[in-house]
């Protein structure tokens, strides 16, 4: 598709987002090499769509809304799962430092306990 015809499908495209109530743009440059179909950019409130075809970029800009739509409920769930992670490992922690109290107290027990039999040994 021509420069002149991205440009008309790329404002339909910012109509539609505006309709929507999203304070979000979109950049519509088609690249081969691109990683990924589009990016979303919500700090700059942008989304950039590198699909060739524009039924591609429709499916492509859809994806992305949806994406922003989600966005709280993921921080909330990245949120969650982080706060887990930290319960998680402030127990094994806590587990860890019980078993080296016990292992150091195990480890001097036994010092012991081989002194006094060498001790009674050598007598």
């Amino acid at each position: 598709m021509k420069a002149q015809g991205r440009a008309v499908v790329e404002s339909r495209m910012n109509l539609a987002l505006r309709k929507l109530g999203l304070p979000l743009e979109v950049s519509w440059t088609p690249d081969t090499k691109a990683e990924h179909r589009a990016r979303l950019d919500v700090e700059r409130g942008l989304i950039h769509l590198y699909s060739l075809s524009e039924a591609e970029a429709w499916a492509s800009l859809i994806h992305e809304v949806e994406e922003y739509r989600l966005r709280p409920l993921l921080g909330f769930h990245t949120a969650l799962t982080n706060t887990l992670i930290d319960f998680v490992q402030k127990q094994a922690y806590a587990l860890k430092e019980k078993a080296l109290e016990a292992l150091s107290r195990d480890i001097v027990a036994l010092a012991k306990e081989a002194e006094r039999l060498e001790g009674s040994v050598a007598s």
